[in-house]
């Protein structure tokens, strides 16, 4: 049951991140008056702290692509190879901004257009009132600069801090727009100018789904089913060989599809921070599940006695109650069984508790609690 639930997630996680990364529009406030141009703005908090903001104006929609400040690892992957990114000839153009995108209309524009690249030069060296511009996204229409509010701890002033830094943004960000909108509509949309793009979001969207999916089906058997695992040396050694193999299948995706393009470190680090979670715990999760589900081997029935009981209290609320029975694996040893509040409170020290071991669909033995002796 586990197993094909896994499967079904799987495949609506992979489905919502490809949509939210391919078709999500940008969201915000409206604002703007007789002296400030059109725009729209978000604060990004976590509960009460506000950590930076966003800033965008509307632009026509076949542009795609991120700019950022250019730092040493960008110029570490270019300098190996990974990564190519087109240099325009002004130095303290190429040596600030790193321009990510393979689209070479917006990359004529860029080349041609002194004013969009004064304009971004402007908007990365500026730090009004102690925040920083850490990157311009351009997607679905919308020009949305990201101003960090550039320190670690917050502040009631943060939110003050960040509207002063928008209010010496947005002429830039404005005069950035109107640069992108001067000109004629595209015939060829973004994801033929840009064959790299589509890809790179297609191999981002598995390896987060993994990773998501592999954090829930992880632990959710553990919480909500009696079956557990007497050997485990068999499934972790399966598990690093299915995972190695996920993840070096990603690997060889982004190599084989994305190589020698400007986003190829940016996909890579995330990839490689995100992806090897995502691989090994879904290949964890899913040779766990496929171990006990699938197996169809006759059952021995074991019996143990309750030594001693437990409560593990959740920090939030809540509480998990153990029965703590002899391991008849090993007589030395004792093993913790997850119950039932009400079996919890039934059940005596010294009482007999009937399990049914099998062997495993790949050999890794299992055991599932089926009752209490009666007496």
């Amino acid at each position: 049951m586990w197993f094909a639930l896994s499967l079904v997630c799987l495949g609506l996680l992979l489905t919502w991140q490809f949509r939210s990364r391919w078709f999500k529009p940008w969201t915000g406030t409206p604002g703007g008056g007789l002296k400030a141009p059109p725009h729209h703005f978000r604060y990004l908090k976590r509960r009460d702290n506000t950590f930076a903001l966003e800033l965008a104006v509307q632009v026509p929609d076949f542009f795609r692509f991120e700019l950022k400040r250019e730092r040493w690892i960008d110029r570490f992957f270019k300098w190996l190879g990974l990564s190519v990114e087109t240099q325009f000839g002004h130095e303290s153009f190429d040596r600030l901004v790193y321009v990510a995108s393979d689209d070479t209309h917006l990359l004529d524009r860029v080349a041609d257009s002194p004013e969009l690249r004064a304009a971004a030069q402007h908007l990365f060296v500026q730090e009004a009132s102690g925040c920083k511009v850490r990157r311009l996204r351009c997607a679905h229409g919308w020009l949305v600069v990201r101003i960090d509010r550039g320190k670690f701890w917050g502040t009631k002033r943060d939110a003050w801090r960040l509207e002063e830094a928008m209010n010496a943004a947005l002429p830039f960000l404005n005069q950035i727009g109107q640069a992108l909108r001067h000109g004629q509509h595209l015939e060829r949309p973004v994801r033929k100018r840009d064959r790299t793009l589509l890809p790179g979001v297609a191999v981002l969207s598995v390896s987060t789904a993994l990773a998501i999916n592999g954090a829930v089906f992880l632990f959710l058997p553990f919480l909500f089913d009696d079956a557990f695992l007497l050997d485990t040396a068999r499934l972790l050694e399966l598990t690093l060989w299915v995972g190695s193999f996920v993840f070096l299948g990603l690997l060889g995706a982004h190599f084989l599809l994305l190589a020698r393009s400007a986003r190829a470190h940016l996909y890579l680090l995330e990839l490689v921070l995100v992806g090897t979670f995502g691989a090994y715990s879904s290949a964890a999760s899913g040779i766990r599940q496929a171990n006990v589900g699938w197996d169809t081997a006759p059952a021995v029935v074991r019996e143990a006695a309750v030594v001693s009981k437990s409560i593990s209290r959740y920090l939030l609320g809540g509480s998990i109650h153990f029965l703590h029975v002899t391991d008849w694996q090993d007589r030395s040893h004792t093993r913790q069984i997850r119950v039932s509040r009400s079996l919890y409170a039934s059940v005596d020290i010294g009482r007999a508790l009937v399990f049914e071991e099998r062997p495993g669909r790949f050999g890794a033995a299992w055991a599932q609690f089926v009752a209490a002796r009666s007496g």
